[in-house]
């Protein structure tokens, strides 16, 4: 339009944000409407004006040092350094010229920069928020900060996010999320493409821009936001807070996105074949899973899958008689001593008829208490003692056994 050409610099924002505009969308009454609000807005904030305001409270206030006109010894308001005032101050010009850049790269919808905006406002900590989807007109993408709620994803690097406050996060990955929405009271599934994800932001948006480029229809009115595909309701949000929340089944990151060997392990070490199909055949919900990357040898697998080898079999088979085989074993001391103030006891256990006697011991070297039992065990059986098992503990080494197994022609 002719109009613009006769605009001064001071108007250049306006006409950035008019051109990333179609032509039908200008008409005449609008066009007329933004002009005027702009020229309002540079006639409130007159340089002259301004700094006539500046000088004046400057030259009134200034704890009476200086004189009117004299900057070296007045303090920015700003800054706080001392040679300028507010008007003139570098910081505040720089902090302009970032806002103005913002607010043209926000205001061009076809640029091709790798690069989105996000200037949410309001937007406090809470669980709500994290687990929740805000309609955003000020966002120039889809963006979800849980790994969790991806499918079809891949990793990116270069890309990053300018939020509310000038600074930047950088993106992981870009993907397709699946929504569960709430219309009229039924639940049904949309799905958003070329949603980024930005780990570090905490909360999750729906960028207009992004629906509208895609033929939806997104409309705000009596605090409640509406969003048409085609003529018809695709998805609903109410305002909370001072932002707009898609009403839907709230976001969840439970289980969260893990590698092969960890959900190898979540799902006690099972095979990871089994896992593997698992995963392709979709037999659980939320298992997704980030890389197929698996040990080469799983430790807790090796312990805990170890099958025993058998134990070879004793040559020559069970024995036939009583006391051709005795086991024997010596316990204690005991803590307490027993009525009789013994602090040991031996077993005696024929292999045959599994026939178990007990002997207890004041010491546990005592040679007497074990001639009584061998006595009277031969005695009862009438036969004598063939083999004696056991540890080989010292109490069964020492030269006074020996000498009696000798005698009796036990071997030890």
């Amino acid at each position: 339009m002719s109009v613009f050409n006769g605009l001064t610099s001071k108007y250049e924002n306006l006409l950035v944000a008019l051109d990333a505009k179609g032509e039908d969308e200008l008409s005449l009454d609008f066009v007329k409407s933004r002009l005027l609000q702009e020229a309002r807005r540079q006639a409130a904030k007159s340089p002259e004006t301004k700094r006539i305001g500046d000088m004046a409270l400057v030259g009134a206030n200034y704890r009476g040092q200086g004189r009117r006109g004299d900057l070296s010894k007045i303090e920015c308001y700003y800054c706080h350094k001392f040679g300028h005032i507010s008007h003139d101050c570098p910081e505040l010009k720089a902090k302009k010229q970032r806002q103005d850049k913002v607010a043209a790269i926000a205001a061009d919808d076809g640029s091709d920069s790798d690069d989105s905006i996000c200037l949410v406002g309001n937007a406090a900590d809470t669980d709500d928020i994290s687990q929740s989807l805000l309609v955003d007109s000020a966002a120039s993408a889809h963006m979800c900060w849980m790994r969790g709620c991806f499918d079809d994803y891949h990793t990116t690097t270069g890309r990053s996010v300018t939020m509310g406050d000038k600074g930047s996060v950088a993106t992981a990955g870009v993907g397709t999320v699946v929504l569960n929405v709430i219309v009229h009271g039924k639940t049904r599934k949309i799905k958003l493409e070329k949603v980024f994800h930005v780990p570090t932001m905490g909360f999750n948006l729906m960028s207009v821009g992004m629906m509208v480029e895609r033929g939806a229809e997104v409309s705000f009115k009596g605090g409640k936001t509406i969003i048409k595909i085609s003529d018809k309701v695709a998805a609903c949000g109410s305002r909370k807070s001072g932002l707009y929340h898609l009403d839907m089944a709230p976001l969840t990151d439970i289980a969260a996105v893990a590698s092969l060997q960890l959900w190898h392990e979540r799902l006690g070490h099972v095979n990871v074949a089994g896992v593997k199909r698992m995963i392709k055949d979709k037999d659980i919900d939320g298992l997704k899973c980030s890389s197929m990357a698996v040990k080469d040898v799983c430790e807790p697998c090796v312990y805990g899958k170890a099958s025993m080898t058998p134990m070879p079999s004793a040559g020559g088979g069970r024995v036939t008689k009583r006391l051709q085989l005795v086991h024997s074993d010596l316990g204690g001391p005991m803590s307490e001593p027993s009525r009789g103030g013994a602090l040991y006891f031996r077993t005696f256990t024929d292999d045959f008829s599994r026939w178990t006697d007990v002997v207890f011991l004041r010491k546990k070297s005592k040679l007497s208490q074990y001639k009584k039992w061998l006595m009277k065990a031969q005695l009862h059986t009438g036969t004598k003692i063939k083999i004696l098992r056991s540890d080989n503990g010292g109490e069964y080494v020492s030269h006074a056994f020996k000498a009696l197994h000798d005698e009796n022609g036990t071997t030890h």
